[in-house]
């Protein structure tokens, strides 16, 4: 389970874990484009159903193909973090929080704007940007993850390659 605000990275990462292990990844902006026919599509109404097919998606893939998956979401707090244990739990999937670095609001709509979803404005993925960080919980082993792993970059280049 990938954690982190818009614009740190995270799709970036699941590419190289879907690479590299041959994952599948399940992600509500990848329904967005898909229910847009290869465009952005976010509307308030739609958003309850996007979450039911993400979770029906995940739970069909643990069920019937016994797959790793990465689901490429902010999962910034707790709770919404929870349904996604339980279903992991469930079907005894190992579950690893992979926590991206928590960027400045400037430097993650800054990258959000170079890789648009949608036409959203610069003050529009400020006002996203804020929701998900007031709702932000440091993920913990109470939560029952497997492992928790932190983003860091060195000189080297990425230290989390090391976890693949």
């Amino acid at each position: 389970m990938l954690v982190g605000n818009i614009g740190s990275g995270k799709s970036t990462v699941a590419k190289h874990i879907i690479k590299k292990l041959g994952a599948v990844c399940i992600s509500r902006d990848g329904l967005r484009y898909m229910i847009g026919n290869g465009n952005y599509v976010f509307n308030t109404i739609l958003e309850k159903s996007i979450r039911k097919i993400e979770l029906f998606a995940l739970e069909t893939y643990m069920k019937e193909l016994g797959i790793n998956i990465i689901v490429d979401e902010t999962n910034m707090s707790d709770v919404i973090r929870k349904k996604l244990i339980d279903l992991a739990n469930k079907y005894k999937y190992k579950k690893i929080a992979y926590v991206l670095p928590r960027l400045s609001k400037a430097a993650s709509v800054k990258r959000r704007l170079l890789t648009p979803h949608g036409s959203f404005t610069k003050e529009e993925w400020e006002y996203v940007y804020d929701g998900f960080d007031s709702i932000y919980v440091k993920p913990t082993k109470k939560e029952r993850f497997d492992k928790i792993v932190y983003h860091s970059k060195n000189k080297g280049g990425n230290k989390w390659k090391k976890y693949l």
